[in-house]
């Protein structure tokens, strides 16, 4: 049982204030009597509207948002690791075999 129902709200936005991925914004919704934080979760703007006019989603389930970072960021950081770790070992395979290479004789 939750104490708040589950809030997904795209809304457009003529105002002049920004907006970053994750800040947490007061919802009022006076017919229902309901004050919530609802956290943004996208951002977008038209690139050639010079009213400068915004697309915001908002979500109160923080959960969702920071579990699809920290995700992505699991996910990067693995595979640049993986990366990192065959090249290294390509490397230090690459040196024993110059290394190898020396050995066989002297160079004139």
């Amino acid at each position: 049982m939750k104490s708040e129902p589950a809030i997904t709200l795209t809304s457009t936005y003529y105002g002049d204030d920004d907006f970053l991925k994750g800040e947490s914004v007061l919802l009022k919704v006076q017919p229902l009597n309901l004050d919530t934080n609802v956290t943004v979760v996208g951002i977008k703007k038209a690139l050639l509207n010079f009213e400068q006019v915004k697309q915001i989603t908002f979500n109160n389930t923080v959960q969702t948002y920071f579990d699809l970072e920290n995700s992505t960021k699991n996910t990067i950081t693995n595979l640049i690791d993986s990366k990192i770790s065959n090249i290294t070992n390509s490397n230090s395979s690459d040196s024993n075999q110059s290394n190898k290479l020396w050995e066989v004789g002297e160079v004139k």
